[in-house]
């Protein structure tokens, strides 16, 4: 009993991070039942501590870190095709350092009417959009300025909201007042 878990248990964990369904998680697991306490052996499974926590430790070791996905966003957003060129099957792609890049590989063989001709290949491959890698990492920066403005707005009304409950009436007309004076 490995972290606290039984057998049937650790299948469960491996089987629920599988489908993220916990009646068929129990199901695969083994467990004897009809689906209606399939499903609630699935749910009980999922409120137990040590599964809870070893789902838990699962996703947390598999996830990516934020500095790991603004990785591989600037990865995507200098991709170059002209890496790819001289890639002629699946397998070489397969080896490649930056096939992660690949968004799409398709590879045609075309065979001519003509049986002299000997046949040609088209291969296609399209690699994620680097424009919207870029944009994404600049939402991260924060470097539009539509971002900016709306949490600007979003925290002067938090503070009018909090002076208009916290100043009697006439003050909060008067400060009001004063900063739409410094606004025009």
């Amino acid at each position: 009993m490995a972290n606290g878990l039984t057998d049937k248990q650790q299948i469960f964990v491996y089987e629920y991070l599988k489908c993220f369904n916990a009646t068929e998680a129990a199901r695969r697991a083994g467990y004897a039942a009809t689906n209606g306490s399939l499903r609630s052996i699935g749910s009980e499974n999922l409120t137990k501590p040590n599964i809870a926590e070893a789902i838990r430790q699962h996703l947390q070791e598999s996830a990516m870190s934020a500095d790991e996905v603004l990785m591989r966003l600037a990865e995507q957003a200098r991709g170059n095709i002209g890496e790819f060129a001289n890639i002629e099957n699946s397998a070489d792609l397969a080896k490649h350092p930056q096939s992660n890049l690949v968004k799409k590989f398709k590879k045609r063989v075309y065979r001519p009417r003509n049986e002299s001709d000997d046949p040609y290949e088209d291969i296609e491959i399209e690699l994620y959009d680097a424009h919207s890698a870029l944009v994404d990492i600049g939402k991260k920066h924060s470097m539009f300025s539509d971002n900016v403005n709306v949490k600007l707005e979003k925290e002067l009304e938090q503070i009018l909201d909090v002076l208009e409950r916290s100043l009697d009436s006439e003050t909060y007309q008067k400060v009001i007042k004063v900063l739409s004076d410094d606004s025009n």
